[in-house]
């Protein structure tokens, strides 16, 4: 929602409408820099640059799953803005945390320990 007179949301002094916004930026600019890499491989065959082509797959996990945790949160703090402190339904919104959290954690210590026994 906004106000009819200035226009301007509703919840914009939230911290939880803040937390949000920073960390929806942060997810959305990890995900365009995974699109860009996708276009550089395209581009930079891995038959020419084979080094160039494995550093960027290399780092497209990592960017993947920061993309995906910052999403998360995000989420998390949009519930939270809308919904209000004291919401009973705020549990949904705590387990999805959690569960997400639960598995993108292994998962990023298992490509952290995988990722440097890859040689060049």
């Amino acid at each position: 929602g906004y106000e009819d007179k200035t226009g301007l949301a509703v919840l914009r002094k939230s911290k939880h409408f803040r937390t949000f916004l920073i960390f929806d930026c942060l997810a959305f600019g990890t995900s365009a820099a995974v699109m860009c890499i996708h276009f550089a491989i395209t581009i930079f065959p891995a038959v020419k640059y084979p080094r160039l082509s494995r550093y960027a797959e290399m780092l497209q996990v990592p960017l993947v799953e920061f993309s995906i945790f910052w999403m998360i949160v995000a989420f998390y703090g949009g519930v939270q803005a809308v919904l209000g402190e004291n919401d009973p339904s705020n549990l949904a919104s705590w387990a999805t945390l959690y569960l997400v959290i639960s598995i993108l954690v292994p998962l990023f210590f298992i490509f952290c320990c995988t990722m440097y026994t890859v040689k060049f």
